[in-house]
């Protein structure tokens, strides 16, 4: 019996370990959190957790010839499924940063942080794209003792859209869950500061990290990376449980939402607004207002990479008059004056995902 018992949990730790594979950084192995999967017809199957482990029982079940990695701080990395899948341990290369001249200045007398970056969102319907749209937008975000609040001015944007996924989830869904693609705003704190005043949260130092925890669970974590940048990693819900939300006829699944921000300097503790360089936001869903459809998912994800930084004065926030909002929604065609699109390598801006690249121009059409 004891031989028996033996040999079962044996074969119990070796299937898995087999279960799971490690996301490092190519350098320094450090374990990523928040390594998002792709498949090649552009659907999240899955992540990385806080420990940077893929568990491949979580992953949703597709057929794919090619899988995508990616993250906020590190390169795309394309690898064939069925190596993927006998993988222990993949490790991700860091992406390069421009960072802009360091300058010595007196934050103190400076009002507004200006972020003037490139935006990206992508977002599919029943297992296709839907929308596909980016641009530059500029952040007004007030700092030291202003109590003013962030606003945003849009310069340009492109939008690629999926006539059938629209026409589908008008029929399915009816108008009232037709949300347009819409451009958000940036908080005046950074994420660290912001999970403060989550009822529940708690920061704790341990080592050379903080951990973001709620009701003892672990959710997120703020720490340094191998690029000498904080990074900050934070699961909105806790792992691996699916929250419900209901009003009226209609019905939410939410099983995933995480944010991630990264900052200029080592800072973890207490990184600033100001230093923000990139943040990403993903959501894993479904949806339900008819019986008969069922649950029919809905995943989104934000993107948003700072290419200039400047500061400005209360006197000179008015003297420019930005044409700034809280929020905006996108007029369904494209408005831009120049191929913004063409000079992301020279600010270190990861490119569209290939197997989202490789829908344009055939299910995701240019809107003009």
């Amino acid at each position: 019996m004891r031989i028996a018992i033996f040999l079962f949990t044996l074969l119990f730790s070796i299937s898995s370990l087999q279960a799971q594979i490690q996301v490092v950084d190519s350098l320094s192995n450090t374990r990523i959190a928040g390594a998002n999967v792709y498949t090649d017809s552009g659907l999240l199957i899955g992540s990385s957790d806080l420990n940077g482990e893929i568990h491949l029982d979580s992953l949703q079940a597709v057929k794919a010839s090619t899988i995508t990695l990616n993250h906020i701080s590190y390169q795309n990395l394309d690898i064939p499924y069925a190596e993927f899948l006998k993988a222990k341990v993949i490790r991700m290369q860091a992406r390069s940063v421009a960072l802009e001249e360091v300058t010595v200045m007196d934050r103190e007398k400076y009002d507004y942080v200006v972020l003037k970056g490139y935006f990206r969102n992508y977002e599919t319907f029943n297992n296709r794209p839907r929308y596909l749209y980016d641009g530059i937008v500029s952040y007004y975000i007030p700092i030291n003792k202003n109590k003013g609040k962030s606003k945003m001015e849009l310069h340009q944007y492109r939008l690629f859209s999926n006539a059938e996924a629209n026409q589908e989830l008008k029929d399915t869904q009816g108008s009232l869950m037709y949300f347009k693609p819409s451009i958000g705003n940036i908080q005046s704190k950074s994420l660290l500061e912001a999970i403060e005043g989550v009822k529940g949260a708690k920061l704790k130092n341990s080592g050379n990290r903080t951990v973001i925890e709620n009701e003892g669970l672990a959710m997120g974590y703020s720490q340094v990376g191998a690029d000498g940048n904080t990074q900050v990693f934070y699961n909105v819900f806790p792992p691996g449980k699916k929250v419900h939300v209901s009003f009226f006829r209609i019905k939410f699944d939410v099983y995933k939402s995480t944010r991630s921000e990264s900052y200029q300097g080592n800072n973890y503790t207490n990184p600033s607004i100001m230093d923000l360089i990139s943040r990403v936001s993903t959501v894993s869903a479904s949806i339900k207002r008819q019986k008969e459809h069922g649950y029919m998912p809905r995943d989104y994800s934000t993107e948003f990479y700072v290419m200039e930084r400047s500061f400005l004065t209360k006197a000179e926030y008015k003297a420019l008059k930005p044409n700034d909002k809280r929020w905006q929604f996108l007029e369904e065609k494209s408005k831009y004056t120049e191929e913004f699109w063409k000079d992301l390598d020279r600010f270190g801006i990861p490119p569209v995902i290939k197997s989202v690249a490789s829908k344009i121009g055939n299910e995701l059409k240019l809107a003009n």
